[in-house]
This record gives C-alpha cells, structure tokens and sequence, in this order.
C-alpha cells in the first residue's frame, strides 16, 4: 500500500524537478532573471532569497516549478526578462527541461548498467527470483527451480509460460518442477493484475560485469531504443491503430506502485523511460501546457453544448400540466443561464486560441479558458441531470455521462485551483 502512494510521488517529483531545473540553469547561463525557483507546489514551508532569486520549498512534493521574469504575458522592460532576449536564447532555456529529461535517463541507465552488468536471458524455464508476498512464494517456489510444466502445458522456454497462463484465470494449477535435479510438484493459485494472469516470479538472468566505458555505450544503445519506441508510439497514435495506447498520470501513478513493489532497480529504470518519454514529447512541435490547456477548454465547452442540446431537446418534449416544459419560466431561466456559460466559455477560448494562433503570449488567457469552461460544463451537466430527473441519473443516460465527463476537466492539466494560481500570476505579478 506504502509504495502505491510513495513511488508515483518520488517518479513525478524526480522528472519534474530534474525538468524545472534544467530551465533554471539554462536561464541562470544566458543571463534571465529568475524570481523563483520552487521545490513542491502549493503555500510555502520555508524560503531564503540568495541573490535575485527566492528559493522555496513548498508542501507538495510534486516536482517544482521556475517563475522567470517575462514567461507571462506581460510586457516588461528589463532587458534581463525572457521576453527580451534573443530567440536563440529562448530556445535554449524551453528545451533545457527536456534535455536534462534525457540525460537524466542517460545517467541512470549508465549508472543501473554498470552496477548490474550484462542481462543476458536465456529464455531457460528457471526462476531468477520469487517476488514476496505472491502466488509462487505462498506455494513454495524458489529461486533456481526449473519449470517442467504448469498444468498440462510442457514448459521447455521461459515464454511457453505466459502462454501456459494467459487461459488459467484464478483456477488452481498444478506446477511441476525440478529442483536440485529432483522432481516436485505444488499447488499454485495464480493472481491477476491489471488484466494479467501472474504467478510472481522472475526469469533467470545471466549477468557480466561490464566497464564503464562499456555501460555508456550501452545506456546511449538503451536510450535510442526507447526513442525509437516513442516513434512508434506516436505513429500508431496517429494512424488510429489500437496499438496506440497512452497512459495517463492515474495510470502512470498505478504502474509506479506496480514497479516499486519489484525493487528500487526496477523503480529507477521506470523513472529513466519516463523520463525519456517526457523529454522526446517536449522536443516535438506540440503544443505545451498552455495549448494542451486549450485543448481542455475545448474539450469542456463541447460537454457544456452538449448538456445545454440534451436540457432544450427535454423541455420541448416533455409536457406537464398540458404544456411543454420550455414554458415554465423558471426552467427557461435555467436553459438561459446555460446558453450564455456556454457562449461565454466558448468566445473565451476562442479569444486565448486566436492569440495561440498569433504567436503571442496567452498563458492567462489558456488557464481562464480551462478554468470558465470547466466550470461551465460541471454546471451545465449537473442542470442537465436535474432537469431530466431520474432517467438523467440512470447510468448509461446522456446526462450522466456527460456529468462523469465534465468533472475530469477540473482536474488534468492542472486544477482550477492551478488555473487561477497561473491567471493571478500573469495579472498580478
């Protein structure tokens, strides 16, 4: 339970601030004024200013963040602010944080590499380890036991046992094994994880010390893979294929646990691929947290019009009291309030669109966008359900679907509270 909580913390918080950081010194080296440089989010624990820079430590350990004079859309003097200086420079200090993504990633696979040495797997049925706490350990199993069968299925590579489980389900198995060059059989009640049949157990590896040198060349290797990888993800994104599956930070978070249960090794390769992950995707021409924050807002404008069409197509089709819905004056006031939230979402995110559009600075104007229509599409829906009383709470129902979709645009791509953390910086200073 511990590492379901604490694993997700440390791998976000590493990537993050490692990624903040490497704004920070790019900004540092090209001469931008810094006015802050956090670990954490949220109200501050403690801060010392050394310089011309706040140094703070706030109380979620989630990463930290940069606040460089002239990354809002201000207009500022000083030729010191990041609006003022050469584009080259402004390059440099927005790719900085993928960089140091990556060579984070480099370093810990140089450094995991050269302290494991050479994996080489022979695809031998033996078992490296037993993970604790899992079906092989409760039955018995141990480390150096070879696999003869699992059921009815003859075991003779390590990859005949996925296909010996991928049809056992939670059903008592019956593994026979040779241990010591004597044979054994036990009683094994496999576990399902995340869709997965598992018995908790790890294949034998053969392990070569390498040089350090040698685990350069090889963690260079690694990260060219996993680049690669990344390609290939995107494009099988792009063609639709089903291939193409993105994870998203709760499923992030829940494989971090899965991960941390099998060590700290594990953990460390995980925050590497991740991190890696992070800096190819912030090198693409895509969008940053501002467009993806557009993206939201428009996202939520389009549940709040769809709420607003589902309460208008009730009230002309229902009657009471011998007339229509759409009649009654109070619910015409609810259909009203609905239509202008929805209107008033959507010039909002058109306005930060059309400066998106125009190259310039709409940090504000992306965090007021998410933040007005989301709100407006839980308000909407929420007056959907209501309006359409019981058959809009049903599961299954158009309003309630809408209601579940609604709330999740408050939440991913920063909070409301984020939002207007970010708006009251770019107005206030």
């Amino acid at each position: 339970m511990i590492h379901t909580i604490v694993a997700p913390i440390i791998v976000f918080a590493v990537i993050v601030l490692v990624h903040e950081f490497g704004h920070f010194i790019m900004a540092k080296l090209t001469g931008m004024k810094v006015e802050e440089f956090a670990i954490g989010f949220g109200p501050k624990i403690c801060s010392v200013r050394y310089g011309e820079t706040l140094y703070s430590l706030r109380i979620l350990p989630l990463g930290g963040f940069n606040r460089i004079m002239g990354m809002d859309n201000q207009e500022y003097t000083d030729k010191r602010a990041f609006v003022n200086r050469p584009v080259w420079q402004k390059l440099l200090v927005v790719s900085a944080g993928a960089a140091f993504n990556i060579l984070l990633a480099f370093a810990i696979f140089t450094g995991v590499i050269w302290h494991e040495g050479k994996a080489v797997f022979p695809d031998y049925p033996v078992i490296g380890e037993v993970i604790s706490d899992t079906p092989a350990e409760r039955a018995g199993l141990e480390a150096g036991d070879r696999i003869l069968y699992i059921g009815k299925s003859k075991i003779d590579k390590w990859t005949d046992i996925h296909g010996a489980l991928a049809n056992a389900g939670n059903t008592v198995l019956e593994v026979q094994i040779s241990r010591a060059g004597v044979r054994h059989t036990v009683t094994v009640i496999p576990a399902n994880r995340d869709g997965r049949t598992i018995l908790g157990i790890t294949a034998y590896v053969q392990v070569t010390p390498v040089s350090f040198t040698e685990s350069l060349h090889m963690a260079a290797d690694r990260c060219v893979a996993v680049i690669i990888g990344v390609g290939k993800g995107l494009m099988y994104i792009i063609s639709g294929s089903p291939q193409g599956e993105v994870a998203g930070p709760i499923g992030i978070a829940r494989i971090a646990g899965n991960v941390a249960d099998t060590g700290i090794l594990p953990l460390l390769l995980f925050i590497a691929i991740l991190s890696l992950n992070l800096g190819v995707m912030n090198l693409l021409p895509i969008p940053a947290l501002d467009g993806g924050r557009l993206g939201i807002a428009a996202q939520a404008v389009g549940i709040a019009d769809a709420a607003f069409d589902e309460v208008r197509a009730r009230l002309k089709e229902r009657r009471q009291f011998g007339r229509t819905l759409e009649h009654f004056q109070g619910l015409r006031w609810k259909a009203a309030d609905m239509w202008a939230k929805v209107e008033a979402a959507r010039q909002l995110t058109l306005y930060a669109a059309r400066l998106c559009d125009g190259g310039k600075m709409f940090r504000a104007e992306a965090s007021a966008a998410k933040l007005m229509a989301s709100e407006a599409a839980v308000w909407c829906a929420s007056e959907a359900v209501q309006i359409c009383g019981g058959s809009g709470y049903l599961h299954g129902s158009v309003a309630e679907r809408l209601y579940r979709d609604a709330k999740i645009t408050q939440i991913y791509e920063g909070t409301s509270e984020v939002q207007r953390m970010i708006i009251a910086s770019g107005i206030l200073g």
